[in-house]
């Protein structure tokens, strides 16, 4: 059944509020990097000592709750949510304070099942080479049954495998890039996020792959700077998935009200 969107035309009055997710279905988008880098920038410009801060406290929280796997789901999804929040809320113009960065703990719920969704994606990717590995568990355990084998001819046995894998998460990664945007903005819940996600996103999948590509390398680069320009590349690298999310998506409520 055909989804029914709140939005029936191709266009809000709100100009910041984008098309309709049936819009982009059916049109597409022109992609434009320079206009989501300048989006992204605008969005953080003028308050690029709170981005580096809340890049600084979300980083101190996420390494404290890596060590246990429900503290990941609950709270990084809404970490990286506050990133679009802020930035949303930049660009309307309106009223913030720097506690707005935390305002994706607000749909932690949607957030934590997508975290789990997307976990799951990545698991069926790791299938073939667990299976794989388990039926020969003896002869990767077993030194003496691996000295029997060419080095290189075991090697290139094991690289298609990892070349899958590889592969498999870097088309999840790229394919549900605007699942969390879509969850604290356009307001859909996890699955609709996904689903929506992957239509958006597969109408420019190759510039879309290569703009993931620049924008990591980008958000890295602070690595150069003895690990302290993290602070802003990696609060700017989000800053750019945000300029990209409002360009092509907007800022509106795209809530879908049937399947």
């Amino acid at each position: 059944m055909e989804d029914i969107l709140d939005i029936q035309h191709e266009e809000s009055s709100d100009p910041l509020d984008g098309p309709s997710l049936q819009y982009l279905r059916e049109n597409g988008y022109n992609f434009s990097f320079g206009k989501y880098w300048e989006t992204g920038w605008n969005a953080m410009k003028d308050d690029v000592g709170w981005y580096v801060l809340y890049g600084f406290l979300a980083g101190i929280i996420s390494i404290l709750v890596s060590f246990t796997y429900i503290g990941q789901y609950l709270i990084g999804g809404a970490l990286f949510a506050g990133f679009f929040v802020y930035g949303a809320k930049v660009i309307r113009k309106e009223k913030r304070e720097f506690g707005n960065f935390f305002d994706g703990f607000k749909d932690v719920g949607q957030l934590f099942i997508f975290s789990l969704l997307q976990t799951l994606a990545s698991i069926v990717v790791f299938v073939p080479v667990i299976l794989i590995l388990g039926f020969n568990f003896d002869l990767f355990t077993n030194p003496e049954r691996l000295s029997g084998y060419d080095p290189q001819d075991l090697l290139m046995q094991i690289l298609p495998m990892y070349a899958v894998v590889f592969i498999g998460l870097i088309l999840i990664y790229t394919f549900m890039q605007f699942c969390i945007p879509l969850i604290v903005l356009g307001r859909l819940s996890a699955v609709q996020s996904i689903k929506w996600s992957y239509i958006i996103i597969s109408k420019n999948f190759f510039w879309f792959l290569l703009f993931c590509f620049v924008v990591g390398v980008i958000s890295i680069a602070g690595v150069f700077a003895c690990y302290v320009g993290l602070l802003f590349t990696i609060p700017f690298g989000q800053c750019l998935f945000f300029g990209a999310y409002k360009e092509i998506v907007g800022l509106g409520d795209k809530r879908v009200t049937g399947y």
